[in-house]
Parts: C-alpha cells; structure tokens; sequence
C-alpha cells in the first residue's frame, strides 16, 4: 500500500493512477487518509457494478444461508411450460369481446 499526498497525488497525477493499478493508493491530506484508490483496468464496467451493489451481496449473504434446493428436469420443463402458458394468456385465458 502507498500512500501520497493529495497535492502530490493531483501533481502526480498519470503516475499515481498507474500506481493504483499494482496496489492501493492511500491519498492523505495533512497526514491524514482522506481516500483510497483501487485500480480497476482489465475489469467490465458490469463487473464493477456488481462488485460494488450492496442490495446484490445482501441478497448473496442471505441465499448461502439457505439449503441448497435443486429440482428435477420433469419439474423445470413444468415450471417453464406453465410460466410460458401465463404470458401468452395474462388475463386467465380469457380474452375481451370487441363491441
């Protein structure tokens, strides 16, 4: 981890990116941290996304809480047939009479 000035860092600027990409980067302003950059190349702006979307690693936490559930092919061909058959028909099937 370094660490640099936030005078130094807006100085340095190009160099204290390319330095982010190896390690962290501890900015400090009057000694003090005052943020940190994390280098990012090589990585999908999705991937960052989803690496940083708290609700996504709330939900995360929350499944490896649960048994595992795992289901039959008979069971999911059932569950896609019946899910296909609802939105061909989201009304019950019924349709409305045209005046």
């Amino acid at each position: 981890m370094k660490f640099i000035s936030a005078r130094d860092a807006k100085t340095h600027l190009a160099a204290t990116l390319r330095d982010c990409q190896e390690s962290r980067v501890v900015i400090t302003r009057h000694g003090k941290p005052v943020a940190m950059l994390l280098g990012c190349e090589g990585y999908d702006l999705e991937d960052l996304w989803w690496a940083t979307n708290e609700r996504f690693w709330k939900d995360i936490e929350q499944s490896r809480g649960q048994p595992e559930r795992t289901y039959d092919l008979a069971e999911v061909r059932s569950r896609l047939t019946s899910k296909a058959a609802e939105r061909r028909a989201p009304h019950g099937g019924k349709r409305k009479k045209r005046p």
